[in-house]
This record gives C-alpha cells, structure tokens and sequence, in this order.
C-alpha cells in the first residue's frame, strides 16, 4: 500500500483532528475515509446537476451528523453499560457468600422436610394402627357390654327365682312347723289315752277289762 504525505495549515489540520475525534478513528484512516469519498463524489459529479449535489451532500452531512450523535449516545450507554456491569460485578461478588448462606439453608431445610415427611408418614401409619386397635377394643367392648347386660339379665332372673325359692321354702317351713306341732299334739292325745287309769277310775268306769 503507498502512502502519501500532504502539507496542512493548522486550521485544516485542527478540522481534521475534530472530525478523527468525532469519528473515533486514526487520522490516516479519516484521510483515507476522506479522499475515498472525494473521489467518488467526483465519479458520480461527471455530467451531474452541482446543484443538487450541493444539496445531497447537506443532506449527507445532516445525516452523517444525525449518525455522529446517535453514535456518540451508543458511545455513552455502552460506557454506562460497562460501569453498570462492574457494579453488577461488585454486587455479586458482595452477595455470593450471603447467596451461598442460603443455599446452604435451602439444602439443610430440605433435608429437614424430608425427615418431617418421614415423620409425618410414621405418625400416620401409627395413628392408623392405633385406629385399628381401638376399633378391635371398641368391638370387643360391646361384646363384653352385650355379655354383661347378659348376665344381669340372668341375674336378675336368678333373684327373682331365688326370692321365688324362698317364698316356697319359707311357706313349706311353715307347713312343716304346723304338722310337727300338729303330730306333736297328736302324739300328746295318744299318750294321754296309752296311760293306765288309775284303779278306783277303772272300776268306776269298768275300763277294768283292759287293764288286766
């Protein structure tokens, strides 16, 4: 590539350094840029309205200007991007222990909710169980309250049958008492009429032919 030097005044050369600045590039690169277009501009000039050129390159040079300043707010969100980033940087740095500290406590209360499950289906089944036997002991104690109304029943019937007994028996002891006093009185008259009577009674009576 061939490289040409050209003299400048020092107000030329002041422009030119404001639009390098401007454009973000080297200054051969802005030269370089520069007569590119300038020649093209003469191509497309032959037999062209000057004009109209005049006015296309106004134009041109409001868009490059339009251009120059959206490239200039880029230029700024990028730097302000950057700066945001590094605080980002910082700020996740800052929080990494605190975000591992909670992980940490995540891990570990996890841990925990599965041993609180665990837990939780020991508890159920035991409750089930218990369920099951209190339903055996539920069963077995209407069985046995079945069983006790049973027997009171049947006590109750063997009191009154006892009681019933006993009418019987006292009135069958007073039957017997009214025959042993009665066979007693009887016994008394036979003895009374077994006895000898005595002679002058005997020969009074003439009872004396059974007394011989």
């Amino acid at each position: 590539m061939q490289r040409i030097h050209a003299p400048f005044d020092e107000p030329t050369l002041a422009q030119i350094d404001k639009e390098v600045e401007k454009s973000d590039t080297s200054r051969a690169q802005w030269l370089s840029s520069a007569v590119g277009a300038y020649l093209r501009l003469l191509e497309l000039s032959k037999g062209a309205d000057l004009a109209q050129m005049a006015q296309d390159v106004a134009q041109l040079r409001i868009i490059n200007e339009s251009l120059q300043k959206e490239n200039d707010r880029l230029k700024d969100e990028v730097e302000h991007l950057k700066i945001s980033e590094e605080k980002a940087r910082g700020d996740v740095a800052q929080i990494a222990p605190e975000v591992a500290q909670l992980k940490s406590t995540h891990e570990t209360l996890w841990r925990e909710n599965q041993k609180l499950k665990k837990a939780e289906d020991s508890a159920r089944e035991d409750a089930a169980q218990a369920r099951r036997k209190l339903g055996a002991l539920e069963d077995q104690i209407a069985s046995t309250a079945e069983e006790l109304e049973k027997a009171r029943t049947d006590m109750i019937l063997l009191q009154h049958d006892q009681a019933h007994f006993q009418d019987t028996i006292k009135q069958k002891d007073q039957e017997i008492a009214f025959l042993h006093a009665h066979v007693s009185q009887l016994t008394q008259s036979i003895s009374q009429f077994a006895l000898k009577p005595g002679d002058e009674e005997i020969k009074k009576k003439g009872w004396w032919r059974f007394w011989k």
